[in-house]
């Protein structure tokens, strides 16, 4: 058998590192092309996902909220549902006041005879 030198083992072990890391490299590249690429939604976003199924035109649905609980469970569903209510409290006091309704002046009823 042939004796190693210090230069074969230097050699073997900087041949092993660059295949390591050409190995992870490869595999993080491959991992970041295929990994499905997934964004958080902000709370707003989220509310607003939630009060498309819930409150459609406006108006409660039940079956919107039976999807709701079926997707989510009851737990999850009563917070969702506290978020609407306390956003929809939040943009009803920021709203700003209609003005006073305009009111005609009477008129005498000897003058529309």
């Amino acid at each position: 058998m042939a004796r190693r030198t210090a230069a074969d083992r230097v050699a073997e072990e900087v041949a092993l590192r660059i295949e390591r890391t050409a190995t992870l490299a490869a595999a993080a590249i491959l991992e970041s092309i295929y990994r499905p690429q997934v964004v958080s939604p902000t709370s707003d976003a989220a509310l607003d996902y939630w009060e498309r199924i819930l409150l459609p035109g406006g108006q409660f649905d039940p079956a919107g909220r039976d999807r709701v609980v079926a997707q989510v469970g009851a737990p999850e569903y009563r917070e969702i549902a506290q978020s609407l209510a306390r956003r929809m409290r939040r943009e009803a006091e920021a709203a700003p006041e209609p003005p006073p309704l305009a009111v005609p002046a009477p008129v005498p009823l000897e003058e529309v005879a």
